[in-house]
Parts: structure tokens; sequence; C-alpha cells
């Protein structure tokens, strides 16, 4: 993705939900204004009936802790502040978590440094990436209700609401959320339960790109355990391919849509390690979109 001459900004993401379904209601807000330096703030709501319950039940725990969820909370972090907000007519307590982040040095999908403690924070499912002074590409993707979890709990079940607030560097020109300013954009917790990405692009000539490449890539390990791509090849609709073997897709426009056999796909390749029959589905933000049917052997 350049960024050098070009106004353009371009976020793929869909809510983090994983750490956070315990809650009763979650902010956050990611001010990507400095693509150098990005701030995530957090803010976790409890009722005081969830604050008096037992941890271990809060939790989901087999047995009981023995503590309150306040106690707990306050144990983990004797010098933790709790905030009160009244929403929707109900009142909760709250808490506030702020920093910035930045990449770990190896690029890893499912981690990122904490510049406050400059300690390396792993998130299940969920993958960060910031880079260069005007490109700040924001993945962060967790499906937990349809790919993480067997249960059938819907998602307004488990919390009350989930608020994801993005301000960008650039004016947006088009994205799936909700524009609460021209630079800023809000998603709600309906896309954790939805196929799509949350998306956001800044120009119209980005966003009117329908160009969509799909490549088969044949994946080595070298000596120090390494994956690295041997060969890559264009990936078409009807052909057989072999277990082991790379889907990597790629658009100048923002990919809204990732599916195999309709699953959604966390990152923009998958690799296939059983045979099968595949069904690909690619939308990019403009609605342009590429099927394939595939098959691994």
């Amino acid at each position: 993705m350049r960024s050098s001459g070009k106004r353009f900004f371009l976020i793929p993401l869909v809510v983090m939900m994983s750490m956070l379904l315990a809650a009763c209601g979650t902010e956050v807000e990611l001010d990507l204004s400095d693509p150098a330096a990005p701030a995530i703030t957090q803010r976790t709501y409890y009722t005081e009936e969830d604050l008096a319950k037992d941890s271990g039940e809060f939790y989901g725990q087999e047995e009981p802790s023995g503590k309150t969820l306040e106690e707990a909370l306050y144990e983990d972090d004797p010098d933790l502040e709790m905030f009160e907000e009244t929403r929707n007519g109900v009142k909760y307590k709250y808490t506030i978590d702020s920093h910035c982040v930045k990449n770990t040095e190896d690029a890893s999908p499912y981690a990122y440094i904490d510049t406050r403690t400059q300690e390396e924070v792993y998130m299940a499912d969920s993958r960060i990436i910031f880079s260069g002074k005007k490109k700040a590409e924001l993945y962060n993707y967790t499906h937990y209700m349809t790919d993480s979890s067997a249960s059938d709990t819907s998602l307004d079940d488990t919390i009350d609401f989930y608020d994801l607030k993005v301000t960008l560097p650039f004016k947006v020109y088009y994205t799936n959320g909700t524009k609460t300013g021209s630079k800023t954009v809000l998603f709600d917790k309906s896309f954790a339960e939805s196929e799509e990405r949350c998306v956001a692009v800044s120009t119209k000539a980005r966003y009117d790109i329908t160009e969509i490449t799909v490549k088969m890539e044949k994946i080595v390990t070298d000596f120090d355990g390494n994956k690295l791509v041997y060969s890559t090849k264009t990936c078409k609709n009807g052909k057989t391919y072999k277990r082991g073997d790379r889907i990597s897709i790629s658009s100048k426009n923002a990919i809204k849509v990732f599916t195999i056999n309709g699953v959604n796909v966390s990152e923009n390749h998958y690799m296939f390690t059983e045979e099968g029959t595949y069904k690909i589905r690619i939308v990019l933000a403009n609605d342009t979109t590429k099927e394939l049917k595939i098959k691994i052997k």
C-alpha cells in the first residue's frame, strides 16, 4: 500500500472481541491521526450486579473463585481506577486503558508492542499492523462467535454494546461503518457476527479499483523453521492444488470480505492443510466480487 504523493487511507479490520466478551460493554478508540504513533484507548463497562458476582462465575470457570469480580479486578491492579456512567438508563462502572502500540520486529500476526512498557503482547485471533509515517494499516480481526466458538450464544446475549471508533489522518470517502466526522468512523458490535471486515477508504480512486489478485503459493521451510514462498502462480477456478499450498489475495482497494467455504479468514492468505473442495469468496469495498472453486489433494 503506497502512500507517497497520494491521499488515501485504507483500513481492513473486524472488531477485537475475544478479550472483551466477559464485559458488559466496551468502547475502543483507535487514534490513527498520527500513523507513526497509533494510540488505543479502551473503556470496559460493568454493571454493579456483575461486579458483585463471583469472578469465577463471571468468567465461566467451573469452580467459584471465592472473590467478587470487583475484588479480582483490584487484586490484579491495586491502582485500578473506576468511573461511573449511565448509558440507556443503565448505570455502569468502567475502567480505562490507554497506550500507544507498534509492530513487533517479526511482524507477528498475533502480537504488538505496548510502547508504554515495551512488552510484547499477544492477542488471540487478532492482528494489528502499523508502519510508516503516512501508512497506518490496521488489521484487527476476530470472528469469535462463528469461527472460534462452538457456542450458539448470540453476541447480544454476551455484551450490551461494543463500539469501535477510529480516527484517521485523512478524510473518509467510503466506509461500511458510520461516519461521525470527516475523519472519524464508528463501528458497532454487529461486525463481530458479520462476514464483513470494518473498512474505511479515503479516496474515490482507491474505492473504484476492481482488480483482485489471487495467487497460489508453494511454501518451503528452511533449516530455522521459517516458512518461505518457493513459487507463486495465479490461482485459477476449477484447478487442483496440493496440501500445504497457500492462497494469497490482494487488491489496491479494501478487501471487505474473504471467506473460504463460508468461514471468515482473518488474514489475506490461507494455507490448505486438508484435502477437499474449497469455495473462495472475495468482496471489495465497492462490492466487486470474485469467487473461485478449487480442489486440494
